[in-house]
């Protein structure tokens, strides 16, 4: 008979064929935000309505593939990792990565990183304007 090791939750789902939705990280970690911000409600709002600023204009000036798109996207992943939104995060790092290996070339990667930027930030502002408006999800 195997043994239960007592330091993983057990999750009857997973045993019965399931998927852990432990695992599947949210656009936004909220157990984070609340970390960083010290769980206080006013800063987290103040720190969420930056991000949602600072991505909008950031993706705006990004979508021209400009000669500072390592530095813009430097600044987002900075933004996005400040707030939990981690998926955000690693696409401008690789974003970030791709720009400064080819300094000026706006190839299909770029493009592509740039596309999925996008739809990542859609997404974390998303969760966070359903924050703003009706608190953390459970």
């Amino acid at each position: 008979m195997a043994s239960h090791d007592p330091t993983v939750p057990h999750d009857p789902d997973a045993a019965a064929g399931e998927p852990d939705r432990r695992a599947e990280p949210g656009p936004v970690d909220w157990d984070h935000l609340r970390a960083v911000t010290l769980a206080d409600p006013a800063l987290q709002r103040e720190v969420l309505g930056l991000f949602l600023g600072q991505s909008r204009d950031i993706l705006a000036a990004v979508k021209g593939l400009p000669d500072d798109t390592a530095a813009l996207a430097h600044t987002m992943k900075g933004a996005a990792r400040a707030i939990g939104a981690h998926g955000v995060a690693d696409i401008a790092d690789h974003l970030e990565s791709a720009a400064r290996s080819r300094p000026g070339a706006a190839g299909p990667l770029a493009r592509d990183l740039v596309a999925r930027l996008a739809a990542a930030i859609d997404t974390a502002s998303a969760a966070i304007a359903g924050f703003l408006r009706d608190g953390p999800a459970s």
